[in-house]
């Protein structure tokens, strides 16, 4: 008996445990995103055989409850429903637990590569992704979400899905009000003609998206 308790004992002493300051060691490695809390107005563009542009909106707030993560919901996302972006084992690693707007879960993992975060699909020992997503903060209040692909896990990654977010309620950029994009306030660059006056938008996704429903975007300008 006694020898079986010192077993049990050192099995116990052996098993890793969390640290006590593993949560605050995940807040660290994460608070490089905070700038991500708040709602954000996403213009959606899908590439390859069918080109489509559309509007969504995402919320990523702080769950303290199990760890510190940071989740986001997507409210009428053509690609994610939910996602859970959590600080990995390692240094500048990094995991995102993502619902997709069909209900599938996936997981990616991955690394910060210089100012861009980027994830792959966790696969089967032995096989390729065949998906990645890349996080691409470009201001305080304006960042991309990629999504990429590359079927059968071969050759490169192209873009599949482009989401340009912007904080709810500031433009991107300080912009001349009639140079200003209707669909993400930012600096417009194209323009479009509606009922025989021009507008300006900033890319082609919002281009699509303006001659789809341009009454819908100069509405909400006013």
């Amino acid at each position: 008996m006694l020898r079986l308790l010192s077993a049990i004992s050192i099995f116990f002493l052996l098993w890793p445990s969390a640290s006590a300051d593993e949560p605050s060691a995940q807040r660290e490695a994460l608070s490089r995103f905070q700038f991500l809390v708040g709602p954000w107005r996403a213009t959606g563009r899908s590439y390859g055989d069918k080109e489509e542009a559309w509007q969504e909106s995402v919320a990523w707030e702080w769950d303290v409850g199990t760890g510190f993560a940071l989740v986001a919901m997507f409210e009428g996302g053509r690609v994610f429903r939910s996602g859970r972006l959590e600080a990995g084992t390692e240094a500048d690693a990094f995991v995102f637990l993502g619902v997709r707007a069909d209900g599938r879960e996936t997981r990616y993992a991955g690394a910060m590569k210089g100012a861009r975060l980027i994830l792959e699909e966790v696969v089967a020992e032995g096989a390729a992704a065949s998906e990645r997503i890349v996080l691409h903060p470009l201001h305080d209040n304006r960042y991309l979400l990629l999504l990429e692909a590359r079927p059968g896990g071969r050759g490169s990654f192209k873009k599949a899905v482009e989401l340009g977010c912007t904080r709810e309620g500031e433009p991107f950029v300080k912009v001349d009000p009639a140079k200003m994009c209707p669909v993400t306030g930012g600096l417009g660059t194209i323009g479009v003609t509606y009922e025989g006056k021009t507008y300006w938008v900033c890319c082609t996704g919002c281009k699509i998206a303006f001659d789809k429903d341009p009454a819908r975007f100069l509405a909400n300008r006013k």
